[in-house]
């Protein structure tokens, strides 16, 4: 993100489908006098973003690397499964390299971690993209680390 007064530069990627547009901020300051209930979806969305980086920052702190990708992989799948059930297999559109970002680790050390849980039937990671085949199985493991 950066800033030319006037002018925001934002690059990001959507792991879910996603519509983006753009509206000056005078017209979202209108949207939001006119529509309060928008500000209280930001917040809580905000909120909700915050905690889930405050909880990875403290993982990543306190577990190793294996411990952090079970977390992380099961925090994806409870936000990302829309189908209300905890069953059935996810894929969550990101690489191993994507993994590795977001943990603060090497790819090498994700393609390791995933190749036990791919042993176990528990994810799999093919080109560019993990499926967790048993979130179930996922959790139980996580509580037996």
């Amino acid at each position: 993100l950066h800033s030319d007064r006037d002018h925001y530069v934002i690059n990001a990627v959507a792991v879910t489908p996603a519509t983006v547009g753009i509206i000056s901020t005078d017209e979202f300051r209108r949207l939001v006098e006119k529509y309060p209930e928008i500000s209280d979806y930001l917040t809580e969305n905000v909120s909700r973003e915050l905690d889930f980086q405050l909880q990875k920052s403290a993982m990543n702190r306190l577990a190793g690397a294996k411990e952090n990708l079970f977390w992380l992989l099961i925090t994806l799948y409870e936000k990302l499964n829309h189908t209300g059930k905890d069953t059935g297999s996810l894929d969550l559109h990101l690489s191993e390299q994507d993994l590795a970002d977001m943990l603060g680790v090497s790819r090498e050390t994700v393609v390791v971690h995933m190749s036990s849980l791919k042993k176990r039937g528990l994810a799999r990671a093919t080109r560019g993209s993990v499926i967790i085949l048993d979130y179930k199985g996922l959790v139980q493991a996580r509580k037996e680390m």
